[in-house]
């Protein structure tokens, strides 16, 4: 929330004083408000609506619906009845003001080739877009109808068939939705695979790579297929995720030799970023036959449209995720408005491009984390409750779901929990000393305190500060004047290329010969490196649950704040608890549990309407 002692108003803008005393804006929107105060002569209902657009921006949405201002503004500390008290026109009026100002073009008369000044937003129906989101937006939404309109031959279907049967075997009697996903990603410009944790979708991507290679070898020419994740960490899983399900194919080593070779990377460093943007681009395209990407729901509007720019005509482009976990830090819901689209117009292109992987491996269709995973999608939170309630679920040495409501008991229902974690801790602390940094690395991965924001009572920094000095006590460590202890677990907070450490990656500190390291997951087993020669890092006894998206952990501990909380919200709470592989525990208020099942995420945006024909 905005300080409005340390953000003054600008003298050009004083109509937004209500608005910076409630924390609605910041420095940001004022100076952006304020800058164009000075040069257009525009209605202040007009510059409220930039500094809206602007606000919105930063919290994720591509726009903002006129009649969902301000409920579209709530942010973590701020008080929504605060919000709605303050001085808003209503919808009608801020159509009435955008549409005759100086601020504002119509999106129609871009969409009719009529060519005009650029200006700061656009309107589109009810939607308010800053111009830099609008064109993106527009850019994916042609891009996606040109590639899908546009669609190169296949193979025959004989042909398909046979190699089919070579990845996956015999078809039966039942549809394979896996087999069907590969079918089309090998003969369509672009697929969408959607499924939830534990659906197969890494398997389908192995068996989609086997049959693309399968494919080259029958026309002569080996494909040139590139693995990408939005994050570092991302992309490393994938390709270990990946290179796991390649040992278990029975095919010709001409065939599971190259796909072992696939590269896996960054989008970001796929497509060349540097200090002035991405190298790749329309003018030099990449040159791969295919773009396989995973953790799509990650992905931003802004970067899927340099994705979209830099890939040529012939390039399949396979987008693989789960679109009910948490969208993109930036801007966005990429994944969640694709389905959408296609759901929204079931007889439209897009919607014969998607593929819902709907039947559960991991767990197992009835296991506690697969049925807490499907009513939290489903927005139960009768089902939610009736689940963490039942005994045999909730049992907390047996039971794959345990739940602790802080506010059952006026001891500190807790206590149990941390002595575990700290029986944890321990054992990380005892394999560090001994230098066991493989073994270190797995104990660290089996469980992780997962918070809906750092700070609080349920915060990140108040689990990472009890934890560490319960474990520091327990074991007799004592710190450097830099924070370092063996068994300290940590998480690189940017991304540094020297070290090739990405902003997400975790490791742990490990005596190597006397001497302190610290200790990464590599594709040849850990990585040994000085503590001095780090990126920044932060101390991960506790993370957010956004820096846990493309993890697992064997048994998480969910932390839910308590409501009112913005952060409160259905997809937030099953990112969590779909970070389990084994067992996961819920810490979170009965309430809060109601509200984050209850509660989506509402990330406006005009991309599900576009993409499904509509205006």
């Amino acid at each position: 929330m905005a300080d409005p002692v340390r953000s003054p108003v600008p003298p050009e803008v004083p109509f937004l004083g209500p608005f910076v005393a409630a924390g609605v804006f910041g420095p940001l929107e004022t100076g952006v408000v304020a800058t164009y105060a000075r040069l257009v002569e525009a209605h202040p209902d007009e510059l409220l609506a930039l500094a809206v657009a602007v606000r919105g921006s930063e919290l994720g949405h591509v726009c903002v619906r006129l009649g969902e201002i301000p409920r579209s503004l709530v942010v973590e500390g701020s008080d929504p009845a605060t919000l709605e008290a303050l001085d808003w026109p209503t919808a009608r009026r801020f159509g009435e003001v955008l549409g005759s100002g100086r601020l504002t073009r119509p999106a129609r008369s871009a969409r009719d080739g009529v060519s005009g000044p650029v200006l700061p937003l656009v309107l589109d129906g009810d939607r308010l877009y800053v111009q830099r989101q609008w064109a993106d937006e527009t850019t994916v939404v042609e891009e996606v109808r040109s590639r899908l309109a546009a669609a190169a031959p296949g193979e025959s279907d004989t042909e398909l068939e046979g190699l089919l049967d070579e990845v996956f075997g015999p078809e039966g009697p039942a549809p394979d939705r896996q087999r069907l996903a590969a079918a089309m990603a090998v003969t369509g410009p672009i697929t969408v695979i959607s499924g939830g944790p534990g659906t197969g979708k890494t398997r389908t991507v192995a068996r989609t790579l086997a049959l693309a290679h399968l494919v080259g070898r029958a026309r002569g020419r080996p494909p040139r297929v590139a693995l990408a994740a939005p994050t570092g960490k991302a992309a490393a899983r994938m390709g270990e995720a990946v290179a796991g399900e390649i040992e278990l194919l029975d095919l010709p080593e001409e065939i599971l030799a190259p796909m072992a070779a696939t590269p896996h990377t960054t989008i970001h460093r796929l497509l060349g970023a540097g200090p002035t943007g991405f190298r790749r681009d329309a003018t030099q395209p990449l040159l791969h036959d295919m773009v396989i990407v995973d953790e799509v729901s990650m992905v931003s509007l802004p970067l899927m449209t340099a994705l979209l720019a830099a890939l040529r005509r012939g390039t399949r482009l396979v987008l693989v995720g789960d679109p009910y976990q948490l969208a993109s830090v930036e801007v966005g819901a990429l994944l969640a408005d694709m389905v959408e689209g296609a759901a929204r117009s079931p007889s439209g292109p897009l919607a014969a491009r998607v593929v819902t992987l709907d039947r559960v491996h991991r767990f197992g269709a009835e296991s506690g984390i697969a049925r807490l995973a499907g009513l939290i999608r489903g927005r139960d939170p009768g089902g939610v409750l009736n689940l963490l309630e039942d005994p045999a679920a909730g049992d907390p040495t047996t039971g794959e779901t345990v739940w602790i409501d802080p506010a059952a008991d006026s001891r500190d229902p807790t206590a149990a929990l941390v002595a575990d974690l700290v029986t944890w801790g321990r054992e990380l602390v005892a394999v560090a000393r001994d230098g066991e940094a493989e073994t270190a690395l797995g104990t660290l991965a089996r469980r992780r305190v997962l918070c809906a924001h750092r700070r609080g009572p349920s915060g990140v920094d108040t689990w990472n500060g009890r934890l560490e000095q319960r474990v520091l006590a327990a074991t007799d460590n004592r710190p450097t004047r830099a924070g370092w202890y063996p068994g300290r677990p940590v998480m690189v907070t940017r991304n540094d290329h020297r070290t090739d450490l990405f902003n997400g990656d975790t490791g742990v500190a490990v005596v190597i010969d006397g001497e302190l390291k610290v200790a990464f997951e590599g594709p040849d087993g850990p990585r040994l490196l000085d503590p001095g020669g780090l990126p920044e890092v932060v101390t991960v006894w506790a993370m957010t649950i956004h820096k846990s998206q493309g993890s697992e952990f064997g048994h998480p501990v969910v932390v839910l704040p308590d409501p009112p909380s913005p952060l409160l919200n259905r997809e937030l709470f099953y990112t969590g608890v779909t970070r389990a592989r084994s067992r996961v525990t819920v810490v979170a208020s009965r309430g809060a549990v109601e509200v984050a099942t209850s509660t989506a995420v509402v990330r406006a945006s005009g991309l599900a309407e576009r993409l499904s024909g509509q205006p």
